[in-house]
C-alpha cells in the first residue's frame, strides 16, 4: 500500500499531491493475544503518515501503534496554533479511550501497557496527558481564552495527574513548549510527573529550542526516570519524513522536511535504536534491553574500540566486549555526533 500526502501551496502555487511507499499491509489479519500499545501524536500541521518510519518499525516489533490525524488547521489560518494546543491533549486521551472501547481492538490492546510518542506539538500534548498541567502565566494561557483549555491549567478540573491510566512511558521528539517565551507548563506540576521519558532533540533546533526549550523540559521532569539523546548540529526536523521527489528543488520544502547536516536514514536508525530499547524496558518490561540505555553521560565519540592500525571494519556491533567503550549497539567508527544524558540531576 501507499500513504497519500499533500505538499502545501507555496507562493501562490498549487498544493502538490504525492504518495509514499508503505511497509504495512492494509486489512492484514490480526495476531491473537494482547499487545503493548503506543499512541503517536504528530507535529503541528503534519499527518501521521509522515512518521511511518517509526510507527511501522515499532509495529513490526510487537506493538500496536495508533497514530491519529489531528487535522490541524493550516498554518496561516487565524488561531490555528491556539486551537491545536487546546485540542492536542484531548485528542490523545480520547484516542486511548476510543481504542479501549472498540469491540475489535480492546481484545488486543493491553490496557496495562500503554506508551506515548509525541513530536514537536505532539510532545506538548504527551506531556500534558502524562500530568504536566499548563502554566497559568505562560504564553498559551494568556493568549487562549477557551473553557476546554482552562480545564487543563494548573489547579483546573483536569489537573489531577495523568489523563491515561497505566501510562508506562513517553518518547518526546523535539517537544515544543519549554521555551522561556512560551513557558507552557507549570514548573511544580512538571516536577510531579513520574512517567519515564526519553527525549530526542537536535541542539540546533530553532523551533522548540534546545537549551532554552527541550532541555528545560528535561530538567523540569525531576521526578521521572529519563534519558536524553542529542543529535549534534541537527535542527527541528529530526522526526519528519524525507522530502518526496515532487518537492525537490524548492527550498521551502527542503527546509520543512530535511536536515542540513544529518541524513534521514541515519536519524531514523539511531532514533529507532534508542526508542525501541526504552519502550521495551518501560512498556514491555523487557530488562534485557536495559544495557543499551546504560551509557556514560557524554559524547558518543568518547568511546573507543582498540584495534591494530589498518584493521578492516567488520560491521560488528559493540556488545560489551572487553576494552570496548563504544556505545552498545553501535558499530566501530559510527558512534559519532551524539550526546547522552540519563542523570535526573543533570541537563544536556
Amino acid at each position: 500500500m501507499r500513504y497519500p500526502g499533500v505538499l502545501p501551496a507555496l507562493d501562490g502555487g498549487p498544493a502538490i499531491a504525492f504518495s509514499s511507499e508503505a511497509l504495512a499491509t492494509r486489512d492484514a489479519p490480526v495476531s491473537p493475544g494482547k499487545f503493548p500499545t503506543l499512541i503517536f501524536s504528530h507535529g503541528f500541521g503534519s499527518q501521521p503518515e509522515r512518521h511511518a518510519w517509526l510507527s511501522e518499525n515499532l509495529a513490526s516489533k510487537g506493538y500496536i501503534v495508533i497514530a491519529p490525524d489531528h487535522a490541524d488547521k493550516p498554518f496561516n489560518q487565524q488561531n490555528a496554533l491556539g486551537e491545536a494546543i487546546v485540542l492536542r491533549a484531548y485528542d490523545i486521551a480520547a484516542t486511548a479511550a476510543v481504542a479501549l472501547a472498540d469491540t475489535t481492538w480492546r481484545e488486543h490492546i493491553d490496557a496495562d501497557r500503554i506508551g506515548l510518542i509525541g513530536y514537536s506539538l505532539g510532545g506538548l500534548g504527551a506531556l500534558r496527558v502524562a500530568g504536566a498541567a499548563f502554566n497559568r502565566t505562560g504564553a498559551p494561557a494568556t493568549l487562549i481564552a477557551h473553557p476546554a483549555f482552562s480545564a487543563l491549567l494548573e489547579g483546573g478540573p483536569l489537573d489531577r495527574g495523568g489523563l491515561i491510566a497505566n501510562l508506562k512511558a513517553m518518547v518526546l521528539l523535539a517537544p515544543w513548549g519549554g521555551q522561556s517565551n512560551v513557558n507552557a507548563f507549570a514548573p511544580a506540576s512538571l516536577a510531579k510527573v513520574t512517567t519515564p521519558a526519553l527525549f530526542l532533540s537536535g541542539d540546533r533546533d530553532d523551533v522548540s529550542g534546545y537549551h532554552d526549550g527541550v532541555a528545560r523540559l528535561y530538567a523540569g521532569l525531576s521526578a521521572a526516570p529519563r534519558a536524553f539523546v542529542t543529535f549534534e548540529n541537527a535542527g527541528h526536523t529530526i522526526a519528519a519524513a524525507p522530502l518526496p521527489p515532487e518537492g525537490r528543488g524548492v527550498f521551502l520544502y527542503e527546509e520543512f522536511f530535511e536536515d542540513p547536516v544529518w541524513r534521514k536514514e541515519r536519524l531514523y536508525g539511531v532514533s529507532q535504536h534508542f526508542i525501541t530499547a526504552f519502550l521495551d524496558v518501560h512498556v514491555k518490561g523487557d530488562t534485557t534491553r536495559a544495557p543499551y540505555l546504560a551509557l556514560p553521560d557524554g559524547q558518543s565519540a568518547d568511546g573507543v574500540w582498540p584495534q591494530p592500525p589498518g584493521s578492516p571494519s567488520t560491521g560488528a556491533y559493540a556488545s560489551g566486549q572487553a576494552g570496548v567503550t563504544i556505545w552498545r549497539g553501535f558499530q566501530r567508527r559510527w558512534a559519532e555526533g551524539l550526546r547522552y544524558r540519563s542523570d535526573p540531576q543533570d541537563t544536556p
